[in-house]
Parts: C-alpha cells; sequence; structure tokens
C-alpha cells in the first residue's frame, strides 16, 4: 500500500477518526513498522478496536510479542514481511485465548473456542473453497450413522483463508499439534463423504479433491491407526471419479492391505477392496494386474458365498469385462 493509504487503514480498522492529526502520526509509524501490509495493518486495527490496546502503545505490544515469536523456530525462517503478519495475528490469537479463559459461563466461552478450532484446523485443508458444507455435511453424516434421518442440501458458502494466514496458522502449531489436528481434518474430510452417487453427490466430491490432496501432504506429520487407515476408501472414491488414477491406487493399495490384515482375506469389505483397485488397474489399460486381482475375488466369492451370490455374478462379469478389453 502506498503511504497515504495505509495511515487511513488502519484507523478505519481501529475505528478512531482519520482526520485526526495526532492519530495520523502515530498511525505512520505503526504501518511502517508493519512493511506497509494490507493483511497486517487491518489486522492491526481490528485489535485495537477490540480494545487490546490503545493506538499509542500497540508497536510496544507488537514488538514484545515479535521477539516472543522470533523466539520460536517455526518463524525463524519467515521473511520481515511474513513476521509482520505473524505478529499481528499471532495477537489477535492471544487475544480470543484470553476470551476463552475469561469467559464467565459456557456460552461466552463457546464462540472463542470455535475461533480456536477454525485456526488449528484449517491449515489441513486447501487455504481456497473451503465449504462450509463439509462441516456441516461431517456432523449429519455422524448423526445419520447414529440413526438420526438427515437431509443434505448445500449451503454454497465458501471461505477463504489468505495464504500468509495459512502459513501462520500451521507455524504457530508444535509439531504434536500439527499430527493431531491434521487428524482432526482427515477425519472431518472422510466423514463428509457418503457413498451415494447423485449428480450433487460427484460435484462435492470433486469440490473436495484440493482439500483431500492438502491434507493427505500434511498426513506424515500424523500416525494413522488402521481404523484411520480404512476411512481412506472415501478419499480414493473421489480421486478414482475425478480420473486421477494414480492417487485413487495408493489409497486403494493401503485399504486393501490394511482389510486384509485387520478384517481377513475373506472379509467382503476386504473383497470389495481388491474389486476397487482392479477397477483402477483396469482404468489405467493395466490388464494382468486388474485380471489377477478379478481372479482372486471372483474365486474367493465363488467358495464363500456360492456361485449364484449377486457379488460372485458381478465379478465374474468383471473378469470377463476384461477379458475381452
Amino acid at each position: 500500500m502506498n503511504h497515504d493509504e495505509a495511515p487511513e487503514l488502519l484507523l478505519k480498522s481501529a475505528r478512531l477518526n482519520v482526520s485526526s492529526t495526532d492519530y495520523l502520526a502515530q498511525a505512520l509509524a505503526i504501518v511502517a513498522e508493519l512493511g506497509y501490509l494490507a493483511l497486517a495493518i487491518d489486522q492491526a486495527g481490528v485489535y485495537i478496536a477490540s480494545g487490546e490496546c490503545y493506538l499509542d502503545d500497540f508497536l510496544d505490544v507488537f514488538n514484545a510479542h515479535r521477539q516472543h515469536l522470533l523466539a520460536n523456530e517455526a518463524y525463524k525462517g519467515a521473511s520481515g514481511s511474513d513476521r509482520a503478519v505473524y505478529a499481528t495475528w499471532d495477537l489477535s490469537y492471544a487475544a480470543i485465548a484470553r476470551q476463552v479463559q475469561a469467559g464467565a459461563n459456557e456460552a461466552l466461552r463457546q464462540g472463542p473456542r470455535a475461533a480456536l478450532q477454525i485456526l488449528r484446523v484449517f491449515p489441513f485443508f486447501h487455504n481456497e473453497g473451503i465449504m462450509e458444507d463439509i462441516f456441516r455435511f461431517a456432523a449429519e453424516n455422524s448423526n445419520a450413522q447414529a440413526g438420526t434421518e438427515v437431509g443434505q442440501e448445500s449451503s454454497g458458502r465458501r471461505f477463504l483463508m489468505h495464504r500468509l494466514v495459512h502459513s501462520w496458522a500451521f507455524d504457530r502449531l508444535t509439531v504434536a499439534e500439527q499430527g493431531r489436528f491434521c487428524d482432526q481434518a482427515r477425519d472431518i474430510l472422510k466423514r463428509s463423504i457418503t457413498w451415494k452417487f447423485e449428480s450433487s453427490d460427484y460435484t462435492f466430491r470433486r469440490d473436495l479433491l484440493s482439500h483431500i490432496a492438502m491434507n493427505q501432504r500434511c498426513s506424515s506429520l500424523s500416525s494413522v491407526t488402521p481404523k484411520e487407515e480404512e476411512g481412506i476408501a472415501e478419499f480414493a472414491l473421489a480421486f478414482s471419479e475425478a480420473g486421477r488414477w494414480k492417487e485413487a491406487e495408493e489409497l486403494e493399495v493401503r485399504v486393501m492391505q490394511t482389510r486384509k490384515r485387520v478384517l481377513g482375506e475373506e472379509h467382503p469389505s476386504t473383497l470389495s477392496s481388491m474389486a476397487n483397485l482392479a477397477s483402477t488397474y483396469w482404468n489405467q489399460g493395466r490388464w494382468k494386474e486388474a485380471e489377477g486381482l478379478e481372479v482372486q475375488v471372483m474365486e474367493t466369492r465363488t467358495r464363500v458365498l456360492g456361485e449364484e451370490h449377486p457379488s460372485t455374478l458381478t465379478s465374474m462379469a468383471n473378469l470377463v469385462y476384461t477379458w475381452t478389453s
């Protein structure tokens, strides 16, 4: 921002008189310290407007908090501009945390606590196009599993988290916290997906792809249990529908291996995962690998379920289709 616009933005965000010469002089010093970055300036103004400090002592508060941040290894590699954004947002984060502690009752603590949870979980989604439906559908699907009937209609609302804020929210977490909140985001994404196949379901799963991919990149931070490994079948479905066969294959192999180990090689869910993987091989033109799995599925279902069972007949049809391809 230029030198004229930046102080005005700060004072407007702080809800102070932009025509006051005293305020303008103080604002000029603040915006210069913030590198004239609009995001940092706006956040600084909001912090002042919240009553956490006055305009004339903001720089003291900011610099003290920035020194605290710079003691954290996660922030030492940040550029000067990134540090300015990090420090202003971290001030606001600390203020929200104080509201949780100071709330006289649960009702007053609920809002700030939810805000902190959003700031901890959002770094494990893509920063753009974070759909409200992800969280609503995840809650509704959990209720449906508990026996409560729900109907899913899209709200259409989406959120965007600025790239620097997205980085700040990730960097401020400890390694243990990164693993924990990555797990929570993965669980939310998984629960938002249903095995339904209306046009709206396909659209929703397609819109999830950037968030699933982001979460998968962070998954090395967490320890995935066999139960959670089982849940990535939903992610494989989304990749498969989008024709992203390599990503679908990687997940389907993991699901199949987990089900074999936990459920056994003849369990229906294990056989379904083998059939899904065979389909992914088929879509990549890897006929021999698809055939090998389909033969295993057909022989097992024939032995366990009988020759005339619908699942057995389906596996026979899949194998014939592969042979004729």
